[in-house]
Parts: C-alpha cells; sequence; structure tokens
C-alpha cells in the first residue's frame, strides 16, 4: 500500500518569523516512519487547554501508533511562556496515555528546563518511535 503524505513544507517567511518551524516540518515528512502529520494552526487548529491555551505546531502520527505534538521554537525567540507549554504539554501526554508524547523543540538553544530539546536531539527521539 503506498502511503499519502502530504506535501512538502514550503515556508518562505524570513528567519525568525516561523522559518524554524517550516525547517522542522521539513525534518519531520522525511522520517520513514511517520505516517501522517499535520501543520496545525493556530487559534483555529487543536488546542491544549490549561495555564494557556497551547497550539503545538505539529501533530504526527507514526507507524508504531504513536501520536506526537510538536511545538517548535525559534533560538531568537523570547519564549517566556515555554515552561508553561511544556508543563500543559507533558501533563496531556501523562493523561493521554503511553501512545501520546509531547516534545519543545529548538534550533540549538539549550533551555537549561526539562522537556525541551534541539532539533537534533528530537530527530533522534523520532527514529526511536
Amino acid at each position: 500500500m503506498k502511503r499519502r503524505r502530504k506535501d512538502a513544507i514550503t515556508d518562505n517567511r524570513p528567519e525568525g518569523s516561523g522559518y524554524f518551524a517550516g525547517q522542522t516540518g521539513g525534518a519531520v515528512q522525511t522520517r520513514q516512519h511517520v505516517t501522517w502529520w499535520y501543520r496545525n494552526i493556530e487559534r483555529t487548529g487543536f488546542c491544549l487547554n490549561g495555564s494557556v491555551n497551547h497550539y503545538p505546531d505539529f501533530i504526527i502520527r507514526t507507524e508504531a501508533g504513536k501520536i506526537i505534538l510538536v511545538e517548535t521554537k525559534g533560538d531568537d525567540r523570547d519564549n517566556s511562556d515555554s515552561q508553561r507549554k511544556v508543563r500543559l504539554g507533558r501533563k496531556w501526554a501523562e493523561c493521554a496515555g503511553t501512545d501520546y508524547k509531547y516534545y519543545m523543540v529548538f534550533d540549538e538553544k539549550d533551555t537549561g528546563f526539562e522537556g525541551a530539546y534541539r532539533l537534533s536531539e528530537f530527530l533522534e527521539i523520532m527514529k526511536l518511535m
């Protein structure tokens, strides 16, 4: 059976205004074990409600049946709400069950807080899903 994938992500915005999300999406779509992915639309798509309304950038499904939410953050961002979003996303994954995961992904920035990963680290984790 031939798998259907969404068209390649193209993001022509300059760096710092969504460029990293497009870069991350491009990397995710090339993973062979990704069955499908969806670029979530802020304020109209899937939302995690909690201390902050959070619209993760991507929803991914793997061949193993895992659903993965990914929030991307460019290294140039202030990210003052990042820790709250990570806590909310991880709580969602915990409540949803073992087949649900949440990751916050930065380009190369080391945030120093649990639950945030560099893109290179996240792509290594994705190999195991």
